[in-house]
């Protein structure tokens, strides 16, 4: 049985090149991620209210760091 992969589901015309986050990207996107849970189980000021935003800036953090490479 052909092993599976992506390539395979596009006709092998799918090519993402992904790279490892820079240390900075990382830890900014854990912070930002720290900040959101903590936000949310707390009563920080401004950050309660945008929790949610704050997670999902977390992970588009990280996304762009694998994307684009050097960042």
């Amino acid at each position: 049985m052909a092993a599976f992969s992506g390539r395979f589901l596009f006709g092998g015309r799918f090519a993402m090149n992904l790279s490892a986050p820079t240390d900075l990207v990382c830890l900014l996107s854990v912070l930002l991620i720290v900040v959101a849970v903590s936000a949310t189980f707390l009563a920080v000021p401004v950050a309660s209210t945008y929790a949610f935003e704050l997670a999902v800036l977390a992970y588009l953090v990280l996304l762009a760091g694998n994307l684009v490479e050097g960042l």
